[in-house]
């Protein structure tokens, strides 16, 4: 038979062993906390190229801008070019959640006209949407939004431009 010093220690032993392995569960807590965090946490969708977003297309409905002046001595007056160039400004400011008249924090400001390409829109009623590409970098002037073109997207604009001429 044992003695009550042996059954003494048989429990203290156990109960040691049942507080280590409880201390380790609470050590997971966190990081299982994490885990579920980042499955559930929503992730932006990209907008496919293809892919117009519903303001554009609420953009066609209306007779659009009529003319393109690239800087101060080129026109475009071709509606359907002149459009199409528009909607490729207007994509890149929609794919970043841009919205006209919320300019995002840190990124409006005065927009300094002389360094870069000018394109005015002109629209048949006498409206107009102004846009600065400089260098990596296409300006909504009205509102002073910002977005920075990698190079592809620079690149195809331009071409768009010429073309367009």
């Amino acid at each position: 038979m044992r003695s009550l010093e042996e059954c003494r220690a048989e429990v203290f032993r156990r109960s040691k062993k049942k507080i280590a392995r409880r201390r380790a569960l609470i050590g997971c807590v966190p990081v299982a906390c994490a885990l579920v965090l980042v499955l559930v946490w929503p992730r932006p969708q990209p907008v496919a190229d293809e892919v117009q977003p519903e303001m554009e297309m609420v953009g066609q409905v209306w007779m659009g801008y009529q003319t393109l002046q690239i800087g101060s001595d080129r026109t475009v007056t071709d509606p359907e070019k002149v459009s199409t160039l528009y909607q490729t400004m207007e994509k890149h400011f929609v794919k970043y959640g841009y919205v006209d008249g919320e300019v995002p924090d840190g990124n409006g400001g005065s927009v300094d006209l002389d360094t870069g390409t000018l394109l005015v829109f002109r629209g048949e009623d006498g409206r107009e949407a102004r846009f600065l590409l400089e260098e990596d970098r296409l300006i909504k002037v009205s509102t002073g939004e910002m977005v920075f073109l990698s190079q592809a997207q620079r690149m195809e604009l331009l071409e768009m431009m010429e073309d367009a001429l």
